[in-house]
């Protein structure tokens, strides 16, 4: 499914590229769109096409698009809209700064109608295809021409150097950035804050020789590829769930704390002691909990939110993470438009309390995120979606390629480590980029 769809037009593919239990558990390629709705980069209403301009909160068009879309039985199956709502996008949603003009020039809000899905559920081990445009048996026949899994493209050297890299906030100015935000903490504006560090480079390779390599290099359970017009993409390789709603129950996994993988089994499993026992780690994830069911609270049945699994501790290729479940029953008044009006942008990725913790991030980062620290996914006819934070989330236009990485704030952050941090957590964007990445703290 990856080769279609790296070789298709305006495709998008939900990739389990790292399969957990309950969780990134299939694939679904989504081809042939019928229906774009897009809110371009800082306009104040959403276009559909083949229509119009669509007056009204972009999210209540969401709503009302699917509302007029026929309920299929099964999720994920057409009609349903699939494709990315960016950070700045949450202005709809929350009282938030004008954004930034430096950054990716992307669409705030992509979303299509997909006239062929294709579904690959491993846990029932099963594929099925849905098509409104296209016999069934042709896309089987693609599928089956296609060629056969082969381990993915490995990066090999390293092709770029890191002098070739330039960033929003480079080494000194990011840890004035800290410091600043660990100010407002003492000052008691804020408790903790989300701060992104926007790397990009240019002439970088091709964004489906790159999604390639990160799906290999870097798999994750929430990984995407969304091809774009005019040579863009957006490719994620993220681990988090911001939403999924079955029915009625509505699940978020937030994650804070992140330790790097470690250079020897016996190291690794000390580091992973290290972060599961991390008092600074816990109290920055039990702040977005506390967040996030309070924005769940806005839209669930009263008593209904609950926190089924706490401080988690998961391991990716490149990092170790503390990951909480937060769940709860959407009231029945309540669609998907009330529900991305109460819970964007997401608590994980910009800081408590939300608002004036999104002041703080639009004063000190130079760069708007676009779709970084989004959400990517899908939501159909029946309330039914699933949608990820964009984050590990590469843009990629005209050559130019952004890899942001940034992590959360709090009262006894270290500068140093904190910047150490997004080393880490951009090493396996960089090596899908092809640059060589430093191992130091101190070498950005």
């Amino acid at each position: 499914m990856r080769r279609i769809a790296l070789a298709s037009p305006r495709s998008i593919l939900l990739d389990s590229s790292m399969r957990q239990q309950d969780f990134g558990e299939r694939d679904i390629l989504l081809l042939d769109p019928v229906v774009t709705l897009t809110l371009p980069r800082g306009a104040g209403e959403a276009v559909i096409h083949p229509a119009a301009h669509a007056g009204g909160n972009p999210f209540d068009v969401i709503e009302r698009l699917l509302g007029r879309m026929p309920e299929s039985g099964a999720a994920p199956a057409p009609p349903l809209l699939a494709g990315y709502i960016s950070y700045e996008a949450g202005v709809f949603a929350e009282r938030m700064p004008p954004p930034r003009a430096e950054g990716p020039d992307l669409s705030d809000i992509h979303m299509v109608c997909p006239a062929v899905i294709v579904v690959a559920d491993y846990a029932a081990g099963a594929t099925t295809v849905h098509s409104l445009n296209r016999d069934p048996r042709e896309i089987f026949r693609l599928l089956d021409a296609a060629p056969s899994p082969s381990p993915p493209p490995h990066p090999g050297a390293p092709e770029r150097s890191f002098s070739d890299v330039q960033c929003s906030l480079p080494f000194e100015p990011y840890l004035a950035a800290v410091e600043r935000v660990i100010e407002y903490i003492r000052a008691g504006d804020i408790f903790q804050a989300n701060l992104t560090r926007q790397f990009f480079v240019d002439g970088a390779p091709p964004p489906q020789v790159v999604y390639e390599r990160l799906a290999g290099s870097s798999p994750a359970p929430y990984s995407a590829w969304i091809g774009l017009d005019g040579g863009k993409a957006v490719l994620s390789s993220s681990m988090e769930l911001f939403l999924r709603v079955r029915g009625r129950e509505v699940t978020t996994r937030p994650i804070k704390g992140t330790m790097r993988r470690g250079r020897s089994p016996a190291e690794d499993d000390a580091l992973r002691r290290q972060l599961a026992g991390s008092v600074k780690d816990r109290a920055e994830l039990t702040m977005i909990i506390d967040l996030e069911r309070n924005d769940l609270g806005r839209v669930c049945r009263p008593g209904s939110v609950a926190v089924p699994d706490i401080y988690r501790l998961e391991t990716f290729p490149h990092v170790h993470h503390l990951v909480s479940t937060v769940r709860g029953e959407l009231r029945e008044d309540a669609g998907i438009g009330a529900l991305l009006k109460a819970v964007l942008p997401g608590g994980s990725i910009t800081g408590a309390p939300k608002v004036r913790a999104m002041e703080i991030i639009n004063e000190l980062e130079p760069a708007r995120r676009s779709v970084y620290t989004g959400v990517i996914g899908w939501m159909d006819a029946s309330g039914n979606a699933e949608l990820n934070v964009a984050i590990r989330t590469i843009m990629c236009e005209d050559g130019r390629a952004w890899f942001p990485a940034g992590g959360g704030i709090v009262a006894d952050s270290l500068p140093e480590r904190e910047h150490e941090e997004t080393l880490h957590k951009a090493r396996g964007m960089a090596a899908a980029l092809g640059i060589e990445w430093p191992e130091g703290e101190n070498d950005a």
